[in-house]
């Protein structure tokens, strides 16, 4: 019989199809740490200074897996993870906060995670925002 694999999960569709057209088993192959979302969205309404959401995971390898890096791609997100080290098995999240100063309207952020995982690629977490306003004038420039 034929198998499958796949190292990760963007491409599960088209490698569902391969599997149907050639007659194989599919199996996703993920790496120790397995994330429940890497997409976060919240609404912040006008009084918040900040949001905060949590990416949770847990190791679904055979080894420890150690947090190398956490990269926010703005300085208005800071993001710490709940520990350093995972056991298989363990669960764990990175917290992220976000600082709203004067944003408004729609915004969309990255944080990269970085492990000791041989071979994995760096995991980038989405966090996106709706800033609301108590009134907003439209156009800016008369």
């Amino acid at each position: 019989m034929k198998v499958l694999k796949m190292a990760r999960t963007n491409n599960i569709g088209l490698l569902a199809v391969a599997a149907i057209l050639t007659g194989a088993s599919v199996r996703v192959e993920a790496g120790a740490l397995i994330w429940n979302q890497q997409m976060a969205s919240v609404v912040v309404q006008p009084e918040q200074t900040k949001a905060f959401v949590a990416y949770s995971f847990h190791n679904g390898g055979s080894d420890p897996v150690s947090i190398e890096t956490i990269e926010p791609s703005c300085g208005c997100i800071s993001a710490t993870a709940s520990k350093g080290v995972y056991a298989p098995g363990e669960s764990g999240s990175i917290d992220v906060a976000f600082t709203v100063g004067d944003r408004t309207g729609e915004v969309r952020k990255t944080i990269a995670i970085t492990t000791d995982e041989p071979g994995r690629e760096q995991a980038q977490l989405i966090f996106k925002a709706t800033v609301l306003q108590y009134l907003a004038i439209e156009p800016l420039i008369v």
